[in-house]
């Protein structure tokens, strides 16, 4: 997005600069920066940001973030008895 400084990104956020440096230092995310995250990053999405699920990524942020397509589930009933055992 090309900002020099984390205070020059802070403020497109429109948050303070303490507060965005608290979260680059691993300080949880708060619901309310998470969503002005995706109001300003197109492609980004609360479940990535909440949850890690990549489902709801655009394929340009996928491709960024470096997340594949999700993994097909595996199949609870392999075999006729039941949850897959040999």
């Amino acid at each position: 997005m090309g900002f020099a400084q984390a205070k020059e990104f802070a403020a497109w956020l429109g948050i303070g600069e303490d507060r965005w440096g608290n979260v680059e230092r691993g300080y949880p995310l708060s619901a309310d920066l998470a969503k002005k995250l995706v109001y300003r990053i197109h492609g980004l999405s609360l479940d990535w940001l909440m949850l890690g699920r990549g489902e709801g990524l655009s394929p340009r942020m996928a491709s960024t973030l470096g997340v594949g397509p999700p993994s097909p589930s595996p199949s609870l009933n392999k075999r006729k008895g039941g949850l897959g055992g040999s």
